[in-house]
């Protein structure tokens, strides 16, 4: 009995010999069935998780970014303060690093052949920023930040899956150094 009442049947294949011209991409398919199935879907999959990053350390950034200029604190904007201004900046670089990187791979997956070094280090880069970026827009808001009244509150632990999501990042950072061939 199988998941859920459904029946299943086991099939097992001992000493079966099929002739090389049956096998599905001819010998040089050989031992490669992973990689020729599921190696472009992973691709795609690490791309699309990096996209759904940005989108996140965006929204959190034009978050901050507002609030930054409507909060005031002793007379003045908290975006006038340099503390806040360089929190601001720094994530707007990390922001623009990563959709610049998430782009660039994006469009190679338009062609042939895995790119599973350029996603991984997209993925990677994508949502490890993304947590950055949140978390610094979290200081920025300051309590605000924390509350469930507020996205932020919600952007915070969105990117804190993420860098689990479609391989988590030590599997991106071992996946790296091995397709670049560093012996184990």
């Amino acid at each position: 009995m199988g998941v859920r009442g459904i029946h299943t049947t086991d099939v097992n294949f001992d000493n079966v010999r099929l002739p090389l011209a049956n096998l599905v991409g001819g010998e040089a398919a050989w031992n490669r069935g992973w990689d020729m199935l599921a190696g472009p879907g992973l691709d795609v999959e690490k791309i699309e998780v990096a996209a759904i990053a940005l989108g996140i350390a965006w929204a959190a950034l034009e978050d901050a970014w507002t609030y930054a200029q409507e909060r005031k604190q002793f007379g003045k904007a908290i975006g006038s303060y340099q503390s806040i201004r360089h929190l601001l900046a720094d994530m707007q670089a990390k922001l623009y690093t990563a959709r610049t990187l998430v782009y660039q791979v994006a469009g190679k997956l338009d062609g042939e052949g895995r790119h599973g070094v350029e996603t991984a280090i997209a993925k990677l880069m994508a949502t490890e920023y993304c947590t950055e970026i949140t978390l610094a827009a979290q200081k920025v808001m300051g309590a605000y930040g924390y509350a469930s009244e507020f996205p932020m509150e919600r952007y915070v632990r969105d990117s804190l899956a993420l860098p689990i999501f479609g391989g988590s990042s030590a599997i991106q950072r071992n996946n790296i150094v091995n397709w670049m061939g560093l012996p184990k």
